[in-house]
């Protein structure tokens, strides 16, 4: 339920099963995928003839589609040499460079910060990114948070290793968590770069690519992100979203955080229902 007198939620999905069933079941699909994927190099999941996933389990995944106008793809992850080796990946797997179009799907630095090594890509984004990250010393406040949180996951993961007996399973997945969170942290210290969207967009955007159309929707406020979007694939019957909406338990909660309070809940409502209720529903959600 949601009352806009004092922002509150109760289960908002309860008087809306299906976005109950669509949370649920996105939620426990990502479990399995990642058990899938565990332990394994570059990985590619073809979603159709158009749109593809690239994984890496140690790393991460990244959508990308293929239009006559040029490759899409969403988001850059933290550094532009994360971002480089995920280009180099699509253009082996694809056969093709002609990337024309990054959308960041979140103002989140930790996300965009492999911007600069699409150089040749028109970035898109909504307007709160610009508005966001136009002020240094949010950026510098933001890498600094991030760079901190990696070195203290390391630390924590150092100092659980000896617990565990050396060679077996679980040393082995706490060594390479901790390899992880030491390289995330290196690669924001040192690999981090700042390019910003010059698409911008407010309320929704479409970018017609000739056999395919990119339909953007601003999704709203989801705690501490204010540049929330999800893309539509109409001809594909599909819709991309950030995982701050598919794993809600910390984003989409107002908690004990007085800056969580103020939450675009209708606006998740009417886009949500847009999406899997709508004339034109999606069957697929990424």
């Amino acid at each position: 339920m949601y009352t806009k007198e004092n922002q509150t939620i109760v289960l908002i999905t309860a008087t809306r099963p299906i976005l109950c069933v669509f949370f649920i079941s996105i939620f426990f699909n990502c479990i399995l995928f990642q058990e899938k994927l565990y332990a394994q190099e570059f990985h590619t999941i073809k979603v159709s003839e158009k749109v593809s996933i690239i994984s890496n389990p140690e790393i991460g995944s990244q959508v990308v589609i293929k239009t006559k106008e040029g490759l899409v793809i969403f988001d850059s992850f933290w550094s532009e040499k994360t971002a480089q080796l995920f280009k180099k990946e699509i253009s082996k797997t694809l056969g093709r460079e002609d990337f024309s179009y990054l959308i960041n799907m979140l103002d989140r630095l930790d996300y965009i910060g492999g911007n600069k090594a699409y150089s040749r890509a028109a970035i898109v984004g909504h307007y709160n990114i610009l508005t966001k990250y136009s002020n240094e010393i949010n950026v510098t406040t933001e890498i600094e948070e991030l760079i901190d949180m990696w070195r203290h996951k390391e630390e924590l993961s150092r100092n659980r290793l000896p617990k565990y007996e050396a060679g077996s399973e679980r040393a082995d997945i706490e060594k390479k968590w901790l390899e992880k969170c030491k390289n995330r942290a290196n690669e924001l210290e040192t690999s981090f770069s700042l390019a910003l969207p010059d698409i911008l967009y407010n309320d929704k955007l479409e970018l017609n690519l000739n056999d395919i159309t990119v339909q953007l929707r601003y999704f709203g406020k989801i705690g501490e992100y204010i540049g929330q979007t999800v893309a539509i694939i109409p001809e594909e019957k599909l819709a991309i979203m950030s995982k701050s909406i598919i794993y809600p338990n910390r984003h989409l909660a107002p908690g004990l955080r007085p800056d969580f309070i103020q939450l675009d809940v209708a606006r998740w409502i009417k886009i949500m229902e847009e999406i899997l209720e709508g004339q034109n529903a999606v069957e697929k959600i990424i």
